[in-house]
C-alpha cells in the first residue's frame, strides 16, 4: 500500500501536521483512505476498559465526530491507541472506539485524532462504498453487468 501527503499551506506559527492531507492507495492505485486535516484534535488524555478505548481532547472549533465516523489516531503513548477506527461513542470532548485489548494501555502522553474517509472497492476496482469522517455520508454503487 502506498501513501502520499499534501501540505496545505504553511501558516506562520501553525502546526503543519494538523493541516496535511494523507492518502493511502492499494496495489491497483485505488484511494483507500484520506485524512481531513480540518478535523484535527489534540488528545489530552486517554483510557481503556475491556476493548473500548476513549480519547479526550479540549473542546475546540472543530465539530466532534459522531458515532460511526472514521478517524485516524496517531502519536499516542502507548501505541495501542493508534490506528484507524470507526467510532462507537462520541461526546462533547471525547470519542470511543474498539481495540483488540486494553492490556498495557495506561495513557502516558501525546496524540492527535483526525477525520478519515474510508473507501471500499470491488474486485474490478470500482468504488462500491465510501464512509466519510462525519459518518453519515455513504456512497453505494451497484454495477450490473450481463443484463438481458
Amino acid at each position: 500500500m502506498a501513501s502520499t501527503t499534501q501540505p496545505n499551506g504553511n501558516a506562520t506559527g501553525g502546526n503543519a501536521a494538523q493541516w496535511t492531507t494523507t492518502e493511502t492507495y492499494d496495489a491497483a492505485g485505488n484511494q483507500v483512505t484520506e485524512t481531513d486535516p480540518g478535523t484535527t484534535e489534540t488528545i489530552t488524555t486517554a483510557s481503556c476498559s475491556g476493548t473500548t478505548a476513549t480519547v479526550s481532547f479540549t473542546a475546540g472549533s472543530n465539530p466532534v465526530p459522531p458515532v460511526n465516523a472514521y478517524v485516524s489516531v496517531s502519536g499516542v503513548n502507548p501505541s495501542g491507541y493508534n490506528g484507524s477506527f470507526q467510532l462507537t461513542g462520541s461526546g462533547s470532548n471525547s470519542v470511543s472506539y474498539t481495540v483488540p485489548s486494553c492490556t498495557g494501555m495506561t495513557y502516558v502522553s501525546g496524540g492527535s485524532m483526525v477525520g478519515e474517509t474510508v473507501n471500499t472497492y470491488d474486485g474490478d476496482g470500482n468504488l462500491i462504498f465510501s464512509r466519510d469522517d462525519v459518518g453519515d455520508h455513504e456512497i453505494c454503487r451497484v454495477l450490473i453487468t450481463n443484463f438481458t
